[in-house]
């Protein structure tokens, strides 16, 4: 049997009861010739009493509509532990989760509080790549700065080469590199 790959999706955003995305499709540039195509299906488990998953499965149902309480619980209220507490009691008092909550109740709720967040994680990817750009730049930049004195003072373009290498820390191919690009022939 080949191996399967599923994401349990219970987020806000409302998705599609199933759908698949494909590691292809986060490819820049399209997908290599010789490259391995991963297929993850996503089935959404968020709580709507009238999803076909949640109907099929006693445990996904419970799960989800704890979720949803915890959510609740903490819109309405600025104190997480008493959120929590009452999350727990309100799912106890449904019955869910019984024998998971009645051991790690409040522990289940905090946790829940500390739920993955989609948009936090793209807007921290966001700045990463930010901060990445602007690094590059700079390195760029002190680069073509670099390579244009030592130009304008006569410096051959090996002495350059070295120079550049050493005042930027740079192996020989990246220094050759900034070289080609900013040299003026």
């Amino acid at each position: 049997m080949a191996p399967e790959f599923y994401i349990l999706y219970n987020g806000t955003e409302e998705l599609p009861e199933e759908s698949l995305i494909r590691l292809s499709d986060c490819y820049i540039d399209g997908s290599p010739e010789n490259s391995i195509e991963i297929v993850v299906k996503i089935l959404d488990v968020s709580y709507n009493k009238d999803k076909n998953i949640l109907k099929k499965s006693r445990m996904l149902y419970e799960y989800s509509r704890f979720i949803k309480i915890v959510r609740e619980t903490l819109a309405a209220s600025s104190d997480r532990e008493a959120a929590a507490k009452e999350a727990v009691r309100i799912a106890m008092s449904e019955g869910l989760l019984k024998e998971f909550l009645g051991v790690y109740g409040l522990e289940a709720a905090d946790m829940a509080f500390r739920e993955f967040n989609y948009e936090a994680f793209i807007e921290q990817i966001k700045q990463d790549y930010f901060n990445d750009g602007v690094e590059l730049g700079e390195r760029k930049g002190k680069a073509a700065g670099l390579i244009e004195t030592y130009q304008e003072l006569g410096i051959p373009r090996e002495d350059a080469v070295t120079r550049v290498k050493e005042k930027m820390g740079l192996s020989a191919e990246e220094a050759e590199t900034y070289m080609d690009v900013f040299w003026k022939k």
